[in-house]
């Protein structure tokens, strides 16, 4: 089962489990029926909610950058235009 969202950690575990057939975890011990290909510490099956938890944290991080790259683009944008229209105010005298 892939989650929804999932970090790097957790996709190379579950694709190294895909070509091991799942016989090795991502450290490359062999994998403990009912225990996480990604936190073998874990009884819980992948993925465990560990998983869960770092795929819900890492979708929040991944929003943020988005919602303070776009406020970034949108600081410039609005610059850019304070500095031009000012410009066309000017020759308009």
């Amino acid at each position: 089962m892939t989650p929804l969202y999932e970090t790097d950690r957790q996709r190379e575990a579950r694709e190294m489990g895909e070509r091991l057939g799942a016989k090795a975890d991502i450290y490359g011990q062999r994998l403990r029926s009912g225990y996480c290909e990604v936190h073998p510490d874990v009884p819980e099956p992948y993925p465990c909610s560990i998983c869960h938890f770092e795929g819900e944290r890492a979708e929040g991080q991944r929003l943020l950058d988005a919602q303070y790259e776009q406020a970034m683009w949108d600081a410039q944008l609005a610059e850019y235009e304070q500095e031009h229209m000012a410009g066309a105010c000017v020759g308009l005298s």
